[in-house]
């Protein structure tokens, strides 16, 4: 059957081809057996040559499409290796200044005792100027009343100024905090970023960006209020450094993706 259906195309072609011929040779005789044939065979020839030529471009561009595909697929890897390294330096980097925050902080909390001390005796040549200016004959002259005042405005200065501990406390909290956040999102692994959707990932770095937010904008205000109570050098030193660690920490936190 399929024989036959193929030789009737072929016949058909032939009769088709005739056709166009007479159309520019109206007076060419008609074909014998013999040259029916022979056109059959070569339009039958040319067809099979024409197949053969389709399946070869079909392998040819299944074979382009694979090699194309395995590329992207390489690049995409490739891609998606680059940005999780990137993503690795970033959280190395940010948790670097972290570090060099909480090292300042152990800082001051070792001199605190010191701290206190030095002050403790500054406090106390205060009240004996000030109790020597206002008594300066002895304190035979001066009531309670005022004595007890000029003595609770020297302590009152002291222990507002001077004691840091909570600010301390809460700084090293919150750079602790970051440094565990910072840890988990450099650890995540492939698995994880391949279930999780664009959406879901999108969610992730925004609330990713507001807790960092937060964090620093927290740092920022117990270190404004460490440096309100700077009574050294050293103190206000130490406290231009960890704004300056914190603002560079901001920026970092801009390139998360």
């Amino acid at each position: 059957k399929d024989k036959f259906e193929l030789e009737a195309t072929t016949l058909n072609r032939v009769v088709e081809e005739i056709d166009k011929l007479r159309v520019y040779f109206p007076d060419m005789p008609t074909p014998g057996f013999a040259d029916i044939l022979a056109l059959g065979q070569e339009i039958q020839a040319l067809d099979e040559a024409n197949e053969e030529d389709t399946s070869e471009d079909a392998e040819r561009l299944a074979a382009i499409y694979a090699f194309c595909l395995d590329t992207v697929g390489l690049a995409l890897d490739e891609f998606v290796a680059m940005r999780q390294r990137e993503g690795a330096r970033l959280a190395e980097t940010m948790s670097g200044y972290a570090n060099e925050i909480l090292t300042i902080v152990e800082q001051l909390e070792a001199q605190q005792e010191q701290l206190l001390q030095s002050q403790k005796e500054k406090i106390e040549q205060r009240l004996t100027e000030a109790l020597q200016a206002v008594a300066p004959n002895g304190f035979e002259h001066i009531s309670g009343e005022e004595l007890s005042m000029r003595i609770a405005q020297e302590t009152s200065l002291f222990g507002i100024r001077v004691d840091i501990a909570e600010e301390i406390t809460r700084l090293k909290s919150h750079t602790t905090e970051l440094q565990q956040l910072l840890s988990v999102e450099s650890g995540a692994g492939d698995a994880k970023g391949s279930i999780l959707t664009t959406s879901t990932k999108n969610k992730n770095k925004q609330s990713l960006g507001r807790r960092l937010d937060f964090l620093f904008q927290e740092m920022n205000r117990e270190i404004n209020t460490i440096g309100s109570k700077a009574s050294s050098l050293d103190n206000t030193q130490a406290v231009i450094e960890m704004k300056l660690y914190v603002e560079q920490l901001r920026e970092q936190a801009l390139n998360i993706e």
